[in-house]
């Protein structure tokens, strides 16, 4: 639960921006599964935080997300708020008063992301130790 994912947009193997999700990854997860999505790839890339198709590296893993991935997942994220998500996050019991604002601010920073790699076309890669 304090894993660290850093997620970057990639294309042609060339780095378009990143964003570091801190230690909210498990959070941001399970209240997008509160609310019917996959939250587990979205955040940790395909194989989801088993690291069932994650790669090894050297201090953790990395999943991946081809373009069609992303926009895929970017269609079921995209129309979903803040409020949605908080009031999903609620149901899960993994927040209290003080995590609300800390946890809608990566929420806002895993759309950006999403929606800066669906606009450049790449794919990501999500690290996580």
């Amino acid at each position: 639960m304090g894993v660290c994912i850093y997620i970057d947009v990639v294309r042609d193997g060339k780095k378009l921006g990143s964003c570091d999700l801190d230690t909210s990854a498990y959070s941001l997860s399970v209240g997008l599964q509160a609310l019917g999505l996959d939250g587990d790839e979205i955040v940790h890339g395909v194989g989801g935080s088993d690291g069932v198709d994650a790669e090894g590296a050297e201090d953790g893993f990395v999943g991946r997300l081809t373009p069609e991935q992303v926009r895929a997942f970017w269609e079921r994220l995209s129309p979903v708020t803040v409020e949605q998500f908080m009031t999903g996050l609620r149901t899960t019991e993994n927040v209290n008063g003080d995590d609300e604002e800390y946890f809608t601010l990566y929420f806002a920073d895993l759309k950006e992301i999403y929606s800066a790699a669906v606009h450049a076309d790449a794919g990501m890669t999500m690290s996580w130790y």
